[in-house]
């Protein structure tokens, strides 16, 4: 009985040692953006604007960054990456505020946006410009995801993506301008069931919720 109890001691701590020893390897998950050399910076208020660095060749997956030298990067340039191409996935970071009007227009390789869904500082409120993802006959995007601090969606902002399927809104969106989605008549809409402001109906279109007193 002792051999046997001491068997299932050993056991045990082996186990557990295992459990931790795992644990303890796993890295935390963290926000790594792309490298400042594919970046232009300017100073603005309460930070940095940011936007493709002149002749840069961006990546594929383009993740933005949260700081530069210090101060925090808060908005994207107006026109930042107009016309960029190559870029297929974009991140943009919770603590953003501002994406310029036109910022990520006509990007012909674009298939897939994500705001407000990564980053390690805190999340702002964001308002998306007018036109900032707006396409033409030849846009490849597919998919948007829009977190919860996304607030404001502005005028054509992901206007004339014909291929354009699956929309994802957040709790807070408050704005939506009426022609945000003009001629992306594929896109497919998901709202977050707390959202008071918008639903969707029974086409998958994104509406505005009635008020209680029905209008």
């Amino acid at each position: 009985m002792k051999k046997i109890s001491a068997f299932k001691t050993i056991f045990i701590c082996v186990c557990a040692l295992a459990v931790f020893s795992a644990c303890s390897v796993v890295p935390a998950k963290s926000y790594s953006p792309t490298g400042n050399e594919y970046f232009s910076f300017v100073k603005v208020e309460g930070g940095y604007s940011v936007a493709a660095a002149e002749g840069a060749e961006l990546p594929s997956v383009l993740r933005l960054p949260e700081e530069y030298e210090g101060e925090a990067v808060t908005e994207v340039a107006a026109k930042g990456f107009f016309k960029s191409g190559n870029v297929e996935k974009i991140y943009i970071p919770k603590s953003y505020y501002k994406i310029g009007d036109e910022a990520f227009s006509y990007m012909p390789d674009l298939k897939r946006v994500y705001v407000g869904t990564v980053g390690e500082k805190d999340a702002r409120d964001v308002s998306i410009g007018w036109g900032a993802f707006l396409g033409d006959e030849s846009s490849a995007l597919k998919s948007v995801d829009l977190a919860d601090n996304v607030k404001e969606i502005g005028e054509y902002a992901f206007a004339w993506n014909k291929n354009l399927s699956s929309v994802t809104v957040g709790e807070g969106l408050e704005t939506l301008a009426d022609n945000a989605f003009e001629k992306s008549d594929n896109a497919v809409f998901s709202v977050d069931r707390f959202n008071r402001n918008f639903t969707i109906d029974e086409n998958g279109k994104i509406i505005p919720k009635r008020t209680e007193g029905g209008e």
